[in-house]
């Protein structure tokens, strides 16, 4: 496991960044039979990116719950938007598959900052009665 503040982890970002974006175009070239254009796949990439970068930085500052519960929502989302894909939804598939996962994404991040929001005030709490 990398140590807080360790540059490493935005190494990671950016490998997690190029193994979803490599979920993705593999997903939309071979679920929905799309060729891929490098206009799109640079925008997910870097879209991925941002997102994985995020995730990085709270593994950096050490903030374990962010962490964990926006890496869920991002896994969380590709396996729903790999799921949404295979099955087809009239046409609509790739915009709502998309949709989905950011949803998700977006949701590990709100549960994650509450979560940790909590826990900073409970440790807070403790540290005032201690003193």
């Amino acid at each position: 496991m990398l140590n807080t503040r360790d540059p490493k982890w935005f190494l990671l970002g950016l490998a997690g960044a190029a193994l979803a974006t490599a979920i993705y175009y593999l997903s939309y070239t071979l679920l929905l039979g799309y060729s891929g254009e490098l206009i799109n796949v640079l925008g997910v990439f870097l879209f991925f990116l941002v997102v994985c970068q995020l995730i990085a930085a709270a593994g950096f500052f050490g903030w374990k719950l962010l962490l964990a519960t926006s890496a869920l929502g991002l896994v969380a989302g590709v396996v729903i938007m790999l799921a949404t894909l295979s099955r087809g939804v009239g046409g609509w598939e790739d915009l709502i598959a998309f949709l989905i996962m950011f949803q998700l994404v977006i949701a590990g991040f709100v549960l994650g900052i509450i979560m940790q929001l909590i826990h900073w005030l409970v440790q807070r709490s403790r540290a005032k009665e201690e003193a």
